[in-house]
């Protein structure tokens, strides 16, 4: 009677064992989705690898675009846009251009020639 008394579980005992169970794989199953978040940096808003599905290269990003007058302006303007969208670091040599074999190049490049094509389409025909 003894080994059967200890083999049966009641069923509060059950129910709060399933619980802890599912508690500590919903708390696994996040800290993978953080941990390949932090690694791929393409899915981190934080990360200036990340483009935004908002973000298009055919739009420009300040008005009016620069001319022959308004630099200090238009440069003021871009720069805080840039920043906003956390991709100055592809203009103020802080991030360097990785390696063609490194993970992070096609990520790199893609975001490299939207900063590029912002730049073309905030600048006015006559000075591109």
């Amino acid at each position: 009677m003894e080994i059967l008394s200890f083999v049966m579980v009641s069923n509060e005992e059950l129910c709060c064992t399933t619980l802890i169970l599912i508690f500590f794989y919903c708390s696994f199953l996040l800290q993978l989705f953080i941990i390949s978040s932090e690694y791929d940096q393409t899915l981190n808003f934080r990360s200036p690898y990340y483009l935004h599905l908002g973000e298009s290269p055919i739009i420009a990003l300040i008005s009016p675009v620069l001319g022959p007058t308004n630099y200090n302006s238009w440069i003021r303007s871009m720069l805080t846009t840039l920043n906003a969208n956390n991709k100055v670091e592809f203009i103020d040599g802080s991030l360097l251009q990785p390696m063609m074999n490194d993970s992070l190049f096609p990520a790199w490049r893609r975001c490299n020639n939207m900063v590029v094509s912002w730049f073309v389409h905030s600048i006015s025909i006559s000075i591109r």
